[in-house]
């Protein structure tokens, strides 16, 4: 009676946590032992609450960090920011062109008033009548003398004195209506017609209208 032989016992891997062992694969026909399966990883879970609650404290600390970092940025920013704005310089030019126009304003009615003042100058003092003392010369007789009655004493300075009525300031032997000489000393007098034209004098003194 030939003895069978026996088979060799079949060798178990093991399972994964909490599970059965498994029985080892068979053998290649190399002689090789097959290698063993890397053992299952605990099973993944379905559940996405943590996934969702890290990225949400992402979300809000990268939000913060924002927000620290602008707020450090501003209170080291010391610029005069203002200082480039330039309102008030605006109000400077509406003062200037608010005076000049006041002053321009006012000038008008300052001319005005000197404009207004100046005709009242004084009077232009009275044209003169004609004279009734008078020396030598040749007058015209109610222009430039009065006619009346005038006397005179002739100097004692003077060589001789002439005087003439004439009918006119020509000069002409013809217009001649009176004349005579006279001594130095003398007392002269001569009486001068409102119909006379002219009369003249030379060395007699001055003649001065008594009537």
């Amino acid at each position: 009676m030939t003895n069978a032989a026996t088979p060799p016992p079949v060798p178990f891997v093991p399972g994964p946590p909490g599970g059965p062992e498994r029985p080892a694969p068979a053998m290649p026909a190399q002689g090789y032992p097959p290698p063993f399966p890397p053992p299952p990883g605990p099973a993944r879970r379905t559940d996405r609450r943590p996934l969702l609650f890290g990225a949400g404290g992402l979300l809000v600390g990268l939000l913060l960090g924002a927000m620290c970092g602008g707020a450090v940025a501003g209170s080291g920013d010391r610029r005069p920011v203002a200082a480039t704005a330039g309102p008030p310089a605006s109000t400077a030019p509406a003062t200037t062109a608010a005076a000049a126009a006041a002053t321009t304003a006012a000038a008008p009615a300052t001319t005005a008033a000197s404009t207004a003042a100046a005709p009242t100058t004084a009077a232009a003092p009275t044209a003169a009548g004609p004279k009734t003392s008078f020396g030598d010369g040749t007058y015209e007789v109610n222009v430039d003398i009065a006619p009346g009655t005038y006397k005179t004493t002739v100097p004692d300075s003077s060589i001789n004195c002439y005087w003439q009525r004439s009918k006119d300031v020509s000069g002409d032997f013809d217009s001649i209506i009176a004349n005579a000489n006279s001594a130095p000393g003398s007392p002269v007098v001569v009486k001068i017609l409102k119909s006379d034209a002219g009369f003249t004098s030379h060395g007699c003194g001055t003649w001065t209208r008594s009537g």
